[in-house]
């Protein structure tokens, strides 16, 4: 599909949600002062009436909500405490200077993008400014970028004072030369990509190092020495671009230095627009995302989002509707006991949200479907790489992804407070999963007998879990039903009900007892586990803190549990079988 094609549904996934916008600027009026009849101090905006009226007009023909705040009389303190409210907005079209005494300073612009990014809604930003648009990004995404220690050895730094002293008595002006052919530019490029691929641009002659390769060409310095010198200015970048203490910084950010520039963090993405070109600001917006290219699956969730924001009251009557139910679940969170009160008002909370996105589902299902068809025509193969950059041609890239989809199908992060059913659990290095029915690991459901017998431990059927260390082989068996792919530390491992060689084999199963009746640590998501062990001479009693690492989902774990109860109920145990001779 080409790329307006797809445009389309960016555009309709990010653009057309958008109904109210907020403009920051020192520049624009206040309605205030539309209304009087008094100078706007510091302003220029009745000399330059066309843009300002050409911006907002454009705003306005969307039929969008527009509100200005310019900013003046705010201090930097301020600003970032009305950055907390600015993701009320649906767009934030952002001056870059905002304080006309600071010429060139962005500090405050930065400081609001770097509120933004700290939050969880997902903000749009244009930065709409008059100052050098390459300054400018240059300057917010060294500001936003986390720090990044890059130190030389005593050694290396010895061996750069002796060539740079050497050639100090040739070149007079060397220090500004090396900061100016290796400065902000060369730095972010190396952050972009990774040392081993900036090094490899270098040994391409890419057009950035021109500069540096001229002065090493007049140095005369051999390719090591080129190396080390290069080393030396990303070092010394890495210390300017260093924070103070506590400012604040995404956790990661993607950006594109491109004709068109734009910066990303989980929460906030930022357009580039210089009010020089006289581009309205929701076109750079536009033109930005269509440079981003967000893949399909992100376009489903946007799209998603603003399904429940445009439906979402009128949704609620149909899932309020059902008083009786709903009386129901509020009666069961009110009579729940305190340890289980939390987990019974998540699952009513559930139990809401499926109604209400469910009744959206279609609409989006729509636009995927529409997605798809644009896209059919295509290399499937290719179209995937280009979204997702994952080579489904590659056989590690295939086996990782197959692996992946099992996991997230089949297990989810813990929940409950107390040991359950498909729970995951390590201890003593081996894992193992609860394989009880739920039913009886309800502390407050069990019998008199059980409480008497056992006090406040909690028997419970548990699977010791047999790893499967080749991926291949465990996707091989994947249609068994006894593998399964659990995400653990980041990492997709693959686990055996039974020995993987032997499908007929008995699982590795044992009773175990659940201290404190199986409650969870609400820190730690751990719980204590007694296992019984021996030798030949006696059987010993041991505790065991077993970390809970993840759970199946409910069909999985019961189908777990069926499994496990087959196994003990099989019959033929006393039967002969008959072997063929040789």
């Amino acid at each position: 599909m080409d790329v307006d094609h797809y445009a389309k549904f960016v555009d309709e996934a990010f653009i057309d949600p958008i109904r109210s916008v907020l403009i920051v600027d020192d520049d624009y009026p206040t309605f205030e002062e539309m209304l009087s009849d008094g100078e706007s101090l510091g302003k220029d905006w009745r000399n330059q009436t066309d843009r300002v009226r050409k911006i907002i007009r454009g705003f306005r023909a969307r039929n969008l909500l527009v509100d200005i705040h310019d900013g003046r009389n705010v201090g930097l303190d301020d600003e970032i405490r009305e950055a907390e409210h600015l993701h009320q907005s649906d767009l934030l079209v952002l001056d870059y200077q905002l304080d006309k005494t600071r010429a060139g300073d962005g500090s405050i612009a930065i400081n609001i993008i770097r509120k933004l990014m700290a939050n969880t809604h997902f903000n749009l930003v244009v930065v709409h400014t008059s100052e050098n648009l390459d300054a400018v990004f240059q300057n917010v995404i060294l500001a936003l970028l986390p720090y990044e220690l890059y130190e030389l050895t005593q050694d290396d730094l010895f061996l750069v004072d002796e060539a740079l002293e050497e050639l100090r008595s040739r070149i007079g002006d060397l220090d500004s030369r090396l900061d100016s052919c290796l400065g902000p530019t060369q730095y972010l490029k190396y952050r972009q990509v990774g040392f081993k691929d900036f090094i490899a641009l270098f040994m391409k002659k890419s057009a950035i190092f021109n500069e540096y390769s001229a002065l090493c060409e007049e140095a005369e310095w051999n390719l090591k020495t080129q190396k080390l010198i290069l080393r030396y200015q990303l070092s010394r970048a890495a210390e300017a671009a260093k924070k103070g203490e506590g400012v604040p910084t995404p956790r990661q950010i993607d950006w594109s230095d491109g004709d068109v520039k734009w910066a990303r963090s989980d929460t906030v993405f930022v357009a580039f627009s210089s009010k020089r070109v006289g581009e309205e600001p929701l076109q750079e917006l536009s033109a930005a995302l269509h440079a981003w290219r967000p893949d399909p699956s992100r376009l489903y969730l946007a799209r998603l989002q603003h399904e429940i924001d445009e439906h979402g009251t009128a949704l609620q009557a149909q899932v309020l509707g059902k008083k009786h139910a709903l009386a129901g679940w509020y009666h069961g969170m009110l009579i729940a006991d305190p340890d289980a009160t939390k987990s019974i008002i998540k699952e009513t909370i559930t139990r809401h949200s499926e109604q209400l996105i469910n009744s959206v589902v279609p609409n989006v299902a729509d636009f995927a479907e529409r997605l798809v068809e644009a896209e059919r025509a295509g290399d499937a193969h290719d179209i995937c790489q280009a979204h997702f950059d994952v080579d489904l041609n590659n056989k590690e890239q295939l086996l990782h992804a197959r692996c992946q989809h099992n996991s997230v199908v089949s297990s989810q992060n813990p929940e409950g407070w107390h040991l359950t059913t498909g729970h995951i659990f390590r201890f003593s290095g081996h894992y193992w999963v609860c394989a009880s029915p739920a039913c009886d690991m309800v502390p407050s459901q069990l019998s008199a007998f059980r409480k008497e017998i056992y006090q406040s431990r909690i028997p419970f059927a548990a699977i010791r879990l047999q790893p499967v260390k080749s991926i291949e082989l465990a996707l091989n068996k994947a249609s068994s039903s006894r593998i399964l792919f659990l995400e653990i530390n980041e990492e997709i491992k693959a686990f055996s009900f039974n020995d993987i060689s032997d499908d007929m084999s008995s699982p590795h199963w044992s009773i175990l007892f659940a201290d404190k009746l199986g409650k969870l640590d609400p820190k730690s998501r751990s719980v204590s586990i007694i296992q019984v062990e021996g030798d030949d001479s006696q059987m010993l009693i041991k505790a065991h803190d077993a970390e809970i690492v993840s759970q199946l989902r409910y069909e999985y774990a019961l189908n777990l549990v069926q499994r496990l109860g087959v196994s003990m109920s099989r019959i033929g145990l006393d039967f002969s079988g008959y072997k063929p001779p040789q």
